[in-house]
């Protein structure tokens, strides 16, 4: 009995062990994979186009555009006077409950920025 008492323990021990090596691997893993990511996300590679697409993004409550749609719009704005292309299309569907589409709130950063 103690011998199964015994064997026990030392798969225990083991598992716990693989356990323990399974959490650090992903753990080195997610931080690779943030770091990659936001380094990736700090690169500006621009180049001419024929036109800068500005993807939707949601509003506030209110309607107003929110943070993401304002950030990628004003890019786009710099893009866009800096000469990169001559237009800009704003995308984004009306969503429930709502009374203007995202491309609309795009249209009205874009008037903000010139």
């Amino acid at each position: 009995m103690q011998q199964n008492g015994k064997r026990q323990r030392r798969w225990l021990k083991w598992g716990f062990r693989l356990m323990l090596i399974g959490f650090v691997g992903w753990c080195i893993g997610m931080i690779f994979l943030v770091s990659t990511i936001h380094h990736r996300g700090t690169v500006d590679e621009a180049q001419d186009a024929d036109v800068i697409v500005v993807l939707g993004a949601g509003l506030s409550r209110s309607g107003r555009p929110g943070y993401a749609l304002t950030r990628r719009a004003s890019q786009a704005a710099e893009l866009w006077h800096a000469g990169y292309a001559d237009t800009i299309i704003c995308t984004g569907g009306l969503a429930e409950n709502r009374e203007r589409t995202e491309a609309d709130a795009c249209r009205e950063v874009l008037s903000w920025r010139g």
